[in-house]
């Protein structure tokens, strides 16, 4: 139950109130009770944690640790773990998607994610990105970013060229 504990105290630091203004004006409990729970020396019982996740507009299974999605939502649930991605990516795409241009938005996903070759492409780059700032063996390679990066970036951009030069021949 130290998930249970970590997760209730991220919702009370994120509130921005206090231990008794969190549990008095946002769970609805004690300060006791809500103390217990953030020091880890009891849990819930089952109709608690309910009231907790509903006054906190979290899901059991995110405030239990079962799973990283935090929202209620079962739809957001379900896609993030049929895709095994993020709350906040499946928010993102949701947005991009219905966005300013939402029409466009689709078209540019649908025709990109399925393209097995642009996924690698964009893998790749953000691997080497994210290796760079986070390797000592690069850094103590001394191998600038501005060597690995356009690379990466030249690789995706040609596969954007393929793609709409595709498109605007009928291929697609």
């Amino acid at each position: 139950m130290n998930t249970f504990r970590e997760r209730l105290n991220q919702l009370q630091i994120e509130s921005g109130l206090n231990i008794k203004e969190f549990a008095e004006q946002i769970v609805g409990l004690s300060r006791q009770s809500v103390g217990y729970y953030l020091n880890g020396d009891r849990v819930p019982d089952c109709d608690t944690l309910r009231h907790i996740c509903e006054k906190c507009s979290v899901s059991a299974d995110w405030l239990l640790g079962i799973s990283d999605v935090k929202k209620p939502s079962a739809k957001t649930q379900a896609v993030c773990s049929y895709l095994g991605i993020t709350e906040k990516t499946a928010e993102c795409l949701h947005e991009y998607s219905t966005g300013d241009y939402p029409t466009i938005s689709r078209t540019v996903l649908n025709e990109l994610v399925p393209d097995f070759d642009f996924l690698i492409c964009a893998a790749h780059y953000f691997e080497a990105k994210k290796l760079y700032e986070l390797s000592d063996i690069y850094r103590n390679a001394n191998i600038p970013a501005d060597e690995i990066e356009p690379v990466c970036r030249a690789l995706i951009m040609d596969k954007l060229k393929e793609h709409r030069e595709a498109y605007q021949h009928g291929k697609h």
